[in-house]
């Protein structure tokens, strides 16, 4: 069993979204066009379902999903964990 952490939403804008514990150690991810989310921990595979809470479930992660946070790139282009902004109504109606 995990050590309990939270994981936090990113998506790369082009081929993938993705929460991701702020250690890196555990990532669940899904490629744009597909359906199914992969879990990886330590860059080993997991396992897969169709949504990131099922893969928790499923796998009995002890992890949870957190919208505190979001995976955001900085100017160069990396990821940096950074507080969640609250969406506009227009976003939220999108």
């Amino acid at each position: 069993m995990l050590i309990h952490q939270y994981l936090y939403r990113g998506d790369n804008g082009t081929t993938q979204e993705f929460w991701q514990s702020e250690t890196h150690e555990l990532l669940i991810l899904r490629l744009h066009n597909e359906r199914c989310w992969t879990a990886h921990r330590n860059c080993q595979y997991l396992g897969c379902a169709d949504s990131p809470e099922d893969v928790i479930s499923e796998l009995h992660l002890n992890a949870q999903l957190s919208p505190d946070y979001i995976w955001a790139k900085d100017v160069r282009g990396a990821f940096q964990l950074v507080a969640a902004t609250k969406p506009t109504a227009t976003q939220a109606n999108e």
